[in-house]
């Protein structure tokens, strides 16, 4: 298990479903640098118009591209010439991010499986103003918790 799983998995023992949702703080902490994201600012959103553009004159909906991350892999997903889905994979570590019509930044999720894929920590966010804002971080397939807008954690559930 990577060292980022074990940490993870250490701050998050004690949260329970129905906890209070302060005992999840640590977990949020734990989890800033991991869920800045890394399609945002990146030559993957930077070039995606140009990218779409070509794919759909080409008849193509869906195909790898550059990432502009060393190490790194990414899909672009295109519709009527506009992209509409982003993805960079580094390693066990997944951002998915969804586009809207004008392929402005709408959703993005970033994700990273744990313990042989048994268990996979998930966060969610919401793209507002080219800013992150999370919205739920999951530990898969055990708990849920969902943050208000600032994100301050403000109920634990089961997933």
């Amino acid at each position: 298990m990577s060292d980022f799983c074990k940490k993870i998995e250490s701050v998050s023992e004690g949260i329970k479903p129905g906890a209070n949702p302060e005992t999840a703080a640590p977990l949020l902490e734990a989890l800033a640098e991991f869920n800045k994201s890394h399609i945002l600012g990146s030559d993957l959103l930077k070039n995606a118009d140009q990218t779409a553009k070509q794919m759909h004159e080409k008849g193509v909906y869906g195909e790898k591209a550059a990432t502009g991350l060393p190490g790194s892999s990414a899909w672009i997903q295109q519709s009527d010439g506009k992209p509409n889905a982003l993805e960079i994979v580094e390693g066990d570590r997944t951002e998915s991010m969804r586009l809207d019509k004008n392929g402005e930044p709408v959703l993005n999720i970033v994700s990273q499986s744990c313990d042989s894929g048994k268990k996979s920590i998930q966060s969610a966010f919401f793209i507002k103003d080219g800013k992150q804002v999370l919205s739920s971080v999951s530990i898969v397939p055990d708990l849920e918790i969902i943050v208000d807008q600032t994100g301050k954690p403000q109920k634990i559930k089961s997933y």
